[in-house]
């Protein structure tokens, strides 16, 4: 039996192969962009573990979310935010936390601007919206390698500024409706021809 450690040693190596980096540069995805990213946020879900370490291998700051948002919040994001302005953030969540974060980065100016949502279940059902060359990215990839994989290759070609995600009720609609799939999210500011008044 594979350990751990040999899994992500054989995905990093898949990760890193020419048949993935030539399907990530078909689509505009430059491999050697520097992350644009403040910190990458998961729940404690076995996907979000797996993605979790995946990211850390990338010299991301990983945060995992407790039972209380607000240590992550006023301890990492708030001060950040105050001090460097809008900073983007990724994370791999369910509905809950996410609709929260969404909720306090409206404050520094950010939007959902990607948005995966990942139906753990046989067969997985992924579906993903955003910057169409990070769309195209992770669906390319994800035939290729774990999924979980995919999304953390493709953090560092998503863009500083996209425009925001429609409809922008996507995450409330969730967080309501007791969405039970997992979601890959980044907020990050929105282009300045997008912004919209939020009611």
């Amino acid at each position: 039996m594979m350990t751990r450690r040999e899994m992500f040693q054989v995905c990093a190596g898949l990760a890193a192969s020419p048949a993935v980096m030539a399907a990530a540069n078909a689509t505009g995805i430059d491999a050697g962009r520097k992350h644009v990213l403040r910190a990458v946020l998961v729940d404690r879900s076995s996907e979000a573990r797996v993605f979790a370490e995946a990211v850390r291998t990338r010299g991301l700051a990983v945060h995992e979310l407790g039972s209380d948002l607000g240590d992550v919040y006023a301890g990492e994001l708030a001060p950040c935010w105050r001090r460097e302005g809008a900073a983007p953030i990724a994370g791999l969540t369910a509905a809950a936390p996410l609709f929260y974060l969404e909720r306090l980065a409206w404050d520094a100016g950010m939007r959902v601007v990607f948005l995966g949502r990942h139906v753990l279940e046989s067969p997985m059902r992924h579906t993903v919206d955003g910057p169409r060359d990070a769309v195209d990215a992770f669906q390319v990839t994800a035939r290729v390698i774990d999924w979980r994989i995919a999304l953390a290759n493709l953090l560092p070609a998503l863009p500083a500024s996209a425009p925001t995600l429609e409809p922008l009720s996507a995450v409330r609609d969730a967080f309501i409706g007791e969405d039970p799939a997992l979601f890959s999210w980044v907020l990050a500011p929105v282009d300045r021809a997008s912004r919209k008044v939020l009611r």
